[in-house]
């Protein structure tokens, strides 16, 4: 049960486990955000909560909403949500960029021959280097550079007409470079930086609308946990006026019983006193119950286990 004492300033709950849990795993400004909102929602509380007895922890309303912020599962897995649409937006971006590849080719091989002219050795080499670029304005281009180094030798027919003798012939090295450019631009389809941005616009509004709605998320468990909050205070509140309107018809029954027992009062008013007893009981029961169930609210929203 929660404690009776002072509950108009701050109720007392039965401990909540590990409710500093995974605290220190918001994200800077996220973590910002939330205790922006926290200070700015709740106005300044009291000091963190402070044990009262066994099994018993005194808590303020800012106690209450931390604890329901670091809990709550949909707000930590909604945190993530502006750093998932950060993410994509830095890959609609990346669509622009440059790619820079190169390639190299190396052969080194000897063969037989077998008539004039086949190469019987050869060492040839080769590199490559690509730059290819996409700018919004749906503008793209490629270029690439390439160099080779070639040598080998190759076999010539030195013999008369009819008795060929093969002798090898070295060549090289025989070395070169090429360099090729081209452009693409777009006339209709795919013109203009507007059309070619708009996954990046897209994805930069996803971001502000992840922002907004974590920023909601948060507003509302706010929203909840005061509603909580203080529907307990009233609960408590009520069933402490209904206790004493019990306790003043359980004195009045008695007043009637002494007036009857001295003759000053008929029979008949002790029944009705114990009617209004019997009610008051009741009343008081109601009011228990109430206040059992906005305690339950509360854990719910402070996700304790408790």
């Amino acid at each position: 049960m929660i404690g009776e004492d002072n509950f108009r300033e701050v109720p007392k709950m039965r401990s909540v486990t590990n409710w500093k849990e995974n605290g220190n795993r918001h994200s800077g400004w996220r973590r910002w955000i939330s205790g922006a909102l926290l200070v700015g929602f709740v106005g300044p509380m009291a000091a963190p909560p402070v044990a009262v007895q066994a099994g018993e922890m005194r808590l303020t309303l800012q106690d209450c909403v931390q604890m329901a912020l670091e809990n709550n599962l949909d707000l930590r897995v909604s945190r993530y949500n502006p750093d998932i649409a950060e993410t994509d937006i830095e890959l609609e971006k990346a669509a622009f960029g440059p790619n820079v590849s190169s390639d190299s080719f190396w052969l080194d091989e000897e063969r037989p021959a077998f008539k004039s002219g086949d190469f019987s050795s050869q060492e040839l080499k080769s590199q490559t280097f690509r730059w290819e670029d996409r700018l919004k304005m749906g503008f793209n281009y490629n270029f690439e550079f390439n160099a080779f180094r070639n040598e080998g030798s190759f076999i010539a027919d030195i013999g008369p007409v009819g008795t060929p003798v093969f002798v090898p012939v070295p060549f090289g090295p025989v070395m070169g470079t090429s360099l090729f450019l081209n452009i693409n631009q777009p006339l209709l389809r795919d013109l203009g930086a507007e059309v070619n941005a708009t996954q990046i616009r897209v994805a930069s509004n996803n971001r502000y609308i992840s922002d907004s709605q974590y920023r909601q998320n948060v507003l509302n468990k706010l929203k909840e946990v005061e509603e909580a909050y203080w529907e307990l205070v009233f609960t408590r509140e009520d069933l402490e006026v209904r206790r004493q309107s019990l306790q003043r018809a359980e004195r009045f029954l008695e007043e009637n019983r002494v007036k009857v027992e001295v003759g000053t009062l008929a029979p008949i008013e002790i029944t009705t006193a114990e009617a209004e007893v019997a009610s008051r009981e009741e009343d008081v029961i109601v009011g228990e119950n109430s206040a059992e169930d906005a305690e339950d609210t509360l854990r719910v929203l402070l996700a304790s286990t408790d």
